[in-house]
């Protein structure tokens, strides 16, 4: 399995689930004190995003995207965005200017302080999380031959995340702590067992899930 691109790492899934739920109302009618208490409890600077969020006119942006704040990929800024020219996240009509944003770097820095080591081994981006997974339900006898369709509810799951992106940019496919568990549950114990590498993923999905994680592809 590939171990080159960004790393799949856990993350602590209040503190990812209570940023997804601020950024919501930020967005949604103009509530940003969970922003502004979010950034106290984790010591982070979010007086510009702050700024963006006030200014962005979020009622009119076709790429608003709820659990994603702004999904750059359905962002037209520069292709007759209707509010383009009052829009403080892509800047000069450039939609890749999102992820570069205030907003995304503070949804970045948070992840990236909350992240929680994965087992020495195991940096997996989702391209690869999903072959892992397809290795290990293989190898439990999930996936073989007549097996009924929730067998492969892992995968599923694993490409609906993969589909969906990131918040604002900022980080890569995301599952939620609910979305982790779902899928470590279709997965036997014990089904590593046997080959060191898959046994690593395993393990470390379990303890993920264990920690009530989000698990968040950072860039």
């Amino acid at each position: 399995m590939s171990r080159r691109g960004p790393v799949a790492v856990p993350v602590v899934g209040a503190a990812w689930q209570a940023l997804l739920d601020a950024l919501d109302a930020a967005l949604g009618d103009g509530r940003r004190q969970a922003v502004t208490r979010l950034a106290e409890h984790e010591e982070l600077d979010a007086g510009e995003a702050l700024r963006e969020l006030a200014a962005f006119p979020a009622r009119r942006c076709a790429a608003r995207e709820p659990r994603l704040g702004v999904d750059p990929a359905r962002c037209t800024a520069g292709t007759g965005c209707p509010v383009g020219d009052e829009c403080p996240l892509a800047r000069g009509g450039d939609p890749r200017a999102i992820a570069r944003s205030h907003t995304a770097r503070f949804v970045a820095a948070l992840a990236r302080r909350r992240a929680l080591a994965a087992p020495e081994g195991v940096a997996l981006p989702f391209d690869a999380l999903a072959g892992a997974l397809a290795a290990l339900l293989e190898r439990s006898g999930r996936c073989g031959p007549g097996a009924p369709p929730r067998a492969r509810t892992a995968l599923a799951v694993v490409e609906l995340a993969r589909r969906r992106g990131g918040p604002f940019g900022a980080t890569g496919p995301f599952l939620g702590p609910t979305e982790l568990e779902q899928v470590a549950a279709h997965v036997p114990p014990g089904s590593g067992r046997g080959d060191r590498e898959l046994e690593r993923v395993e393990a470390w999905l379990r303890r993920a899930t264990a920690h009530d994680a989000a698990l968040v592809e950072l860039r």
